[in-house]
């Protein structure tokens, strides 16, 4: 049954691009659940000309190593790790909370450790991306000090109030305990299962991938 409704939907779009209409999924792409009955799409990006793959002179021609291009594993099934003590983690619903606080001061920072091109393709509103393997260096920590305003006299009233996020909640686990001891006296939490978990229990529309 599937097949036949994709197999439709690819006929509908071949006769819209013979016919030159503009409503084609073009840098668009169309998701199918055919469990919830739903569609969704997710706009993609153009394009790049000093793309390193498809750009106007590309730099990678063969075959290379899938997880050091892509910075994440061939497979969705990653293991969960545990790391952080219950009261370091916090759920997606939690995290939405937070960021409908009436009170901006209240608000979390929300730190993106995924490496750039991952950020690129979606994150969380007002959310700031220092990629993981990169918050050992002393440019990151100096951009980071200057992002919570760092005072150690502020420490006590801003308990949980940096919040970190990855895409499964396993670099950002890592990701808070390399900034605990970066920022001693602070006190970051992250978000269990990543940005898919808040895919899956806070906005359905979120990009996955």
């Amino acid at each position: 049954m599937v097949p036949g409704v994709i197999g439709v939907l690819q006929a509908i779009e071949v006769v819209k691009i013979v016919t030159r209409m503009s409503s084609t999924l073009s840098q668009r792409l169309l998701l199918f659940d055919a469990l919830a009955a739903s569609f969704r799409t997710v706009r993609l990006r153009k394009r790049k000309a000093d793309c390193a793959v498809c750009g106007t002179s590309p730099s990678i021609t063969t075959l290379i190593d899938y997880e050091q291009f892509c910075g994440a594993s061939p497979s969705d099934k990653t293991r969960s790790l545990s790391l952080l003590d219950v009261s370091q983690r916090i759920s997606a619903k939690d995290l939405q909370a937070k960021l409908a606080c009436q009170e901006a001061a209240l608000r979390p920072v929300v730190i993106d450790v995924r490496p750039p091109v991952q950020f690129e393709i979606c994150s969380l509103p007002g959310s700031m991306n220092f990629a993981f393997d990169t918050l050992g260096k002393e440019e990151t920590v100096a951009r980071l000090r200057e992002t919570f305003a760092f005072k150690s006299d502020e420490t006590a009233d801003r308990k949980n109030h940096v919040v970190v996020v990855c895409r499964l909640g396993n670099d950002s686990q890592k990701a808070v305990q390399t900034l605990s001891k970066a920022f001693t006296g602070m006190e970051f939490c992250d978000v269990i299962g990543g940005l898919k978990s808040w895919a899956v229990s806070v906005d359905r529309s979120f990009p996955t991938y």
